[in-house]
């Protein structure tokens, strides 16, 4: 009996992988990238992600750019400095296939954060606090480092994300030595994409300029819920600066994720629906989505909350990109 079952349980290797559109057809599929690349010069609503970069191989389908939503403008990559090969090599792929561009985020925040933890070793060891010229130069050297991310790894350009203040003298100090760094990284790169996110109504009179440099002003949603919030959040930054430009609005959302699925702010949803209802007085481009990886795992479908968002963005547009990979 034993001899009967033998060929019975004869291992055999199942093919479960789903046929990719480029395997299906590949022809189809290359007339499709074609298209896809041509929405994107057109006129349209933009869209912008930003996920997580990582210095070590991604094994995570969450970490690769190639997998994202093929009707994202932008992927905005936090973490970026020492960029694994691999994810450097997908910036050149989803720009060629899908004509995606991806920047690299210059943070004040993280440049704080790192800041505090050096002063609480001081303290821990009974040193002295570090002085204000410590202070600047440290800002600055730590701002570089970031900017230098942009060239070594071939992003489009940078979100120069600024959330400080100017109450302080070491407010304005630090400001100084980021916003400082930061204008001379634009004049050297007038070319690429600068899109400053944030705090940009505290900005400094000699940093004010950047924002007509900038190609997007990205306006946060985190403490906004409602369509009348989102535009007061907007109008205060008008109400700062007579010469607060008012033609490239990009509105950030940020998506629930499994650890806490909390809402904070306004949806994706509702920031998609503030951005298609006309306003007077200025422009709304696009919407972004911070912390878009968390999305990849909806119960509903991965990415469903962005999907959804662009789908009421170019809700008039004949071509649903969003539908595919």
């Amino acid at each position: 009996m034993s001899g009967a079952c033998g060929d019975w349980t004869e291992p055999e290797n199942l093919d479960f992988r789903r046929p990719t559109p480029e395997e299906q057809n590949p022809e189809a599929y290359g007339h499709y990238l074609a298209a896809l690349r041509d929405y994107k010069q057109q006129p349209h609503k933009v869209s912008m992600m930003t996920v997580r970069g990582t210095s070590e191989r991604p094994t995570l389908q969450t970490q690769h750019l190639t997998v994202l939503p093929d009707s994202i403008d932008f992927i905005c990559v936090e973490q970026a400095e020492g960029l694994h090969p691999v994810l450097a090599a997908e910036i050149g792929e989803v720009l060629a296939a899908k004509g995606t561009r991806t920047l690299c985020m210059v943070d004040y925040a993280t440049i704080d954060a790192s800041w505090a933890l050096l002063e609480e070793a001081r303290e821990e060891a009974g040193q002295p606090a570090g002085t204000d010229e410590e202070y600047a130069a440290y800002y600055a050297e730590q701002t570089r480092r970031q900017l230098a991310c942009c060239d070594a790894s071939g992003f489009a350009g940078i979100v120069v994300s600024y959330q400080g203040r100017r109450a302080t003298d070491r407010d304005i100090s630090g400001q100084n030595a980021f916003m400082g760094a930061v204008a001379e990284w634009r004049a050297a790169h007038a070319g690429q994409l600068m899109f400053l996110r944030g705090n940009t109504q505290n900005l400094l009179d000699d940093y004010k300029p950047l924002l007509l440099k900038s190609d997007y002003i990205i306006v946060l949603a985190e403490s906004f819920k409602t369509p009348a919030e989102l535009t007061r959040a907007v109008q205060r930054k008008l109400d700062s600066d007579d010469n607060f430009p008012s033609d490239r609005f990009l509105l950030e959302v940020s998506i629930p994720s499994l650890e806490d699925p909390t809402q904070v702010g306004a949806t994706a949803q509702v920031g998609a629906e503030w951005v298609v209802e006309a306003e007077e007085g200025f422009t709304k481009c696009g919407l972004g989505f911070s912390n878009a990886q968390d999305d990849y795992y909806n119960a509903t479908r991965i990415y469903n909350n962005i999907r959804q968002a662009i789908r009421i963005m170019n809700s008039n547009t004949a071509n649903d990109h969003e539908e595919n990979l």
